[in-house]
């Protein structure tokens, strides 16, 4: 529930401003209730016609409201609009603008500003990396109020001094096509960022995408309904100072930077992350998804590649469906607390394929080159109720600093090769009571269920090491399948648990044409000789 609440808040927020704004006419959105007939031309001499326009030089002030057609070309122009407690639409009508000493498009006053990309048009705003102008302006398009940005046309930012696009109130971006190559961050809405549906192709080297207001605990929320983002970042692609709500889209991103200080991550919320739906294709230096709180996973299908954790929470990770593939990372998912609930999840990681500790992630500057310091806490746990887990782990399959319970779901766990980490990992217990696991490992350090599970399982230690694509076949007494998988790597471990055993039968194992029995005395039935044999809930105290 405490996602919901704390969303509904924000959703609500958002309608009561969407609520101010004017019907515009669907094939042009332009507000005809502000339009006066007002435009304004750029060329060698201003030309422009109606209310409220002065021009000095290259320069154009606008201090009414209305709605103003703007199209033309110039060197060396800007558009200040000054319109206190009044409502202003720049309708970009073709209109390339270049400005050597500030902003190009400088709001300082109004009650609301839209940018409207009029139909089949090309709009173009360049900065100089120098600003001599002495005024607060920091970004190619600058605004002091509220900022919508709309239309079907295409406007391309070139920042060459500082941010792209910046509202230092609340943004809303409705519709439009954006190309942004910015030196520094892409779009800013500081108290709120809102982008209803557009595409955008954006190259930055600061963020892409990021909200700043962290002085308000109700304000600094980021909602992206839909669109399509292929992002190339040296920061992060997106960046909340709290909630970050993604309820579809289709987003590329490629974040860059090898800087240890800068944050190069995929999707970032300090407070809640949350993704109900869209299609995600990340490729991060540092994590791919991240919260410095919550997150939840509804629905989407994720391609994540990253030298660090592809999915990371502070707090809770809690998976309710779509599909994940984790083709690179450190730690697949890492969280104080990891529930699934389902969904298709695939991992592939050189350390831990799910890792539950508890404390603030510091593996930024640690984690993707070696040694993640995630702090331990017996607290932490992984459940897992459903869905169908893959994991090949360079680390330990599944560790948690704390416990592992296991409802539901279908769980292959591909351990380590080494004899330094295992297929299960966990400080105080391992309670099975549904699903199906097969968890493949070495003798070391070897942990299977504990003995309060409700549903029966084994360990067995192999006293042969088989091959990568060994098929693991396990039979039931009448010669009926209850297993059939092929390994990834090399195991000479196996835990396997599945509503289908049953306590005091035998089973058998065939492993390349040798078959191994074991008889199930006992909810948890240990065999063969291991290093050190767990199972029982004892802590073994490690990573």
């Amino acid at each position: 529930m405490k996602y919901i609440f704390r969303t509904s808040l924000f959703v609500f927020a958002l309608i009561i401003f969407l609520s101010g704004c004017q019907k515009k006419d669907p094939a042009t959105l332009v507000d005809e209730s502000l339009s006066k007939g007002n435009m304004i031309i750029f060329n060698d001499v201003i030309g422009y016609s109606g209310n409220g326009i002065t021009v000095n030089n290259q320069k154009v002030m606008i201090t009414e409201g209305g709605s103003y057609f703007i199209s033309g070309k110039s060197d060396h122009g800007q558009i200040v609009v000054d319109a206190k407690n009044q409502e202003v639409q720049l309708v970009l009508d073709g209109l390339e603008l270049t400005c050597m000493d500030a902003s190009p498009v400088y709001i300082i006053n109004a009650q609301k500003v839209t940018v409207t990309l009029n139909e089949s048009t090309v709009n173009t705003l360049t900065d100089n990396s120098i600003y001599t102008s002495g005024d607060e302006s920091s970004a190619t398009l600058f605004s002091k109020a509220d900022l919508i940005l709309n239309g079907t046309g295409k406007l391309i930012v070139n920042a060459n001094y500082n941010d792209a696009i910046l509202s230092k109130d609340i943004l809303l971006i409705e519709s439009g096509k954006y190309v942004i190559n910015s030196v520094d961050d892409g779009i800013i809405g500081k108290d709120s960022l809102t982008i209803q549906s557009g595409t955008f192709e954006m190259i930055t080297q600061g963020d892409a995408f990021k909200t700043t207001n962290e002085t308000d605990t109700t304000l600094g929320n980021m909602l992206i309904q839909n669109g399509t983002y292929h992002i190339q970042t040296q920061g992060d692609g997106f960046q909340s100072v709290n909630q970050l709500l993604i309820q579809d889209g289709q987003f590329l991103i490629n974040t860059t930077s090898t800087d240890l200080n800068s944050s190069t991550k995929g999707i970032k919320a300090v407070t809640l992350l949350e993704i109900e739906n869209g299609g995600f294709n990340i490729d991060s230096v540092d994590d791919c998804l991240h919260s410095n709180g919550d997150m939840e996973l509804k629905a989407g299908n994720f391609e994540l590649n990253s030298k660090d954790d592809a999915v990371h929470s502070d707090g809770s990770l809690t998976i309710q469906g779509g599909t994940i593939s984790i083709f690179s990372s450190y730690e697949g998912l890492e969280a104080n607390e990891i529930i699934i609930n389902g969904g298709d999840i695939a991992i592939n990681s050189s350390d831990d394929g799910l890792n539950a500790a508890g404390g603030n992630d510091q593996s930024n500057s640690n984690g993707r080159y070696g040694g993640d310091i995630f702090n331990r806490s017996s607290n932490s746990k992984i459940t897992i109720n459903g869905g169908t887990i893959l994991i090949n782990a360079d680390g330990d399959g599944i560790d948690a600093n704390g416990s592992i319970y296991i409802n539901g779901g279908t769980i292959y766990v591909n351990g380590p090769e080494d004899q330094a980490n295992n297929a299960l990992d966990y400080d105080q217990e391992c309670v099975i009571s549904g699903g199906t696991l097969l968890a493949l490992g070495q003798t070391s350090m070897l942990q299977g269920a504990s003995s309060n599970s409700t549903q029966v399982s084994f360990l067995i230690a192999l006293s042969t090491r088989y091959k990568a694509n060994t098929e693991v076949v396990i039979k039931d007494s009448h010669g009926q399948i209850v297993c059939s998988y092929t390994a990834l790597k090399a195991f000479q471990s196996i835990v396997f648990s599945d509503g289908q055993l049953k306590q005091g039968e035998t089973y058998t194992i065939e492993l390349d044409g040798n078959n191994t029995t074991i008889a199930l005395t006992s909810i948890v039935t240990t065999s063969g000789n291991t290093d050190e044999p767990r199972g029982m809930g004892q802590n073994r105290g490690g990573w």
